[in-house]
């Protein structure tokens, strides 16, 4: 950190939308304030509790692949941790699993559509 000392730098500051890492240079070997958390965000609630939420933004597929059958269709009786659905972000694909057993009343949106982070996918009647 030679450059540091050089250009008088003291602090440098991360943010990370829910993580911050605070960087702190003390050459007089002085005590620093430990870091304090951020508050973990609460999830949003849905319009209608039984829609299921994108974890992420990414784009959706309904098939796990282009052209095969779907995971799961409007009237289809899933299990708890059955896969409905797949969402590529960055090239990681990310299953999106059914948090309890039910039956799945509508897909609300299109294989190949891009979505944004906590949208609806999926409506699950227990």
């Amino acid at each position: 950190m030679n450059w540091a000392a050089k250009t008088g730098l003291k602090e440098i500051v991360l943010d990370l939308g829910s993580s911050r890492v605070t960087i702190l240079r003390d050459p007089a070997g002085a005590a620093v304030a430990p870091a304090t958390p951020l508050a973990t965000p609460t999830p949003p609630m849905p319009e209608n509790p039984d829609d299921i939420l994108a974890p992420l933004a990414g784009l959706c597929h309904l098939a796990p692949e282009p052209g095969g059958a779907r995971f799961v269709t409007p009237g289809d009786r899933v299990a708890a941790g059955q896969t409905l659905c797949i969402i590529e972000a960055m090239k990681v694909m990310i299953p999106v699993t059914a948090a309890m057993p039910g039956t799945v009343e509508a897909v609300l949106i299109s294989d190949g559509d891009t979505v944004g982070a906590n949208a609806a996918l999926m409506r699950i009647a227990p």
